[in-house]
């Protein structure tokens, strides 16, 4: 395969996208019994669409396309498509050299990677399960015969690591709430207040300046639960995040529990990141008319008996 040569794709390579996707997805749907096969029914002006919108390569040897693959950002996640290779070249390691290069080439911020496949695809599924990719469980959101898979970016994660040391990562206190209210407009001021009185909101500060914050509460008056997330839109993926929930999680084990919970929509992919964090599924909450609500639980490392006087257990 030396003599592949992988590039971005561009407007005039969509025709030729075009012809291998139909012909690559033949195989798809019989595989999977089902010719509802989105690729098979895009029209050029679709691919067209998304070789501009997305950023998308192409594999070619001696002038033939022979391969292609999408990607495209959604917040932290890197979605990763339309991963195609010629059928007389199947099985010869392009399909893997293909994945690792739109992996390498991710956005800085990118946490995980995330794909999906048909259910009866088995040679997609095992070149996804070799590479690291684990399978999602069942959700109603998903579409049925399909296999959704993911795997935290490793790289990203060292980087983060270092990016972060210089955060200082503190308890709110009552000078914080101008800046809380200001952002955050889920609960009322007045809840603000008190939250911040208990002591269950953290700050991630750079140079004194609040740039991120977590806010929790008790499950059953018991279980941590993370209720909030969030990281100014100019500081996201640089691991704030990551070092607030790590820094939530260590507390809450010095003040001896031992797991602790959160959720999110099964439409957002903030479950991909706590995911890759080590938090595993525990449950979903349906709702009338509404996404549903994966919940994630993880359990904690014994911490030594230490006292951590912004905590309290009720």
């Amino acid at each position: 395969m030396n003599e592949i040569v992988i590039e971005r794709a561009t407007d005039e390579d969509a025709a030729e996208i075009l012809v291998l996707q139909r012909c690559c997805w033949v195989s798809e749907a019989i595989s999977n019994n089902s010719m509802d096969i989105p690729p098979l029914h895009e029209d050029l002006p679709t691919v067209r669409a998304w070789v501009q919108e997305s950023t998308v390569w192409t594999a070619r040897r001696g002038g033939r396309l022979v391969g292609a693959v999408r990607g495209t950002a959604d917040g932290t996640a890197w979605q990763i498509g339309r991963l195609m290779v010629a059928p007389d070249l199947a099985g010869n390691g392009l399909g893997r050299r293909l994945l690792q290069h739109v992996e390498q080439n991710a956005p800085e911020h990118t946490t995980s990677f995330e794909l999906f496949t048909g259910s009866k695809s088995v040679r997609n599924i095992r070149l996804y399960t070799r590479a690291g990719y684990s399978q999602l469980p069942p959700d109603p959101s998903h579409i049925p015969g399909v296999v959704y898979l993911s795997k935290p970016n490793a790289i990203n994660s060292d980087r983060t690591a270092i990016l972060t040391s210089v955060v200082n990562i503190r308890v709110a206190a009552q000078t914080d709430l101008p800046f809380l209210r200001e952002h955050d407009s889920h609960i009322s001021a007045e809840e603000l207040a008190s939250v911040v009185q208990r002591g269950r909101i953290l700050v991630a500060e750079d140079s004194g300046k609040p740039i991120g914050w977590l806010r929790w509460g008790l499950f059953w008056d018991e279980i941590p639960f993370m209720n909030m997330l969030t990281v100014l839109s100019s500081n996201r993926g640089q691991g704030i995040g990551r070092a607030l929930v790590t820094d939530w999680e260590k507390r809450m084990s010095r003040a001896g529990h031992s797991q602790v919970l959160t959720s999110t929509l099964a439409d957002e992919s903030a479950q991909n990141f706590y995911r890759a964090m080590g938090y595993t599924d525990a449950g979903v909450l349906l709702l009338p008319g509404e996404p549903s609500e994966i919940f994630l639980r993880r359990d904690l490392e014994p911490a030594p008996d230490l006292t951590d006087p912004h905590i309290t257990r009720e």
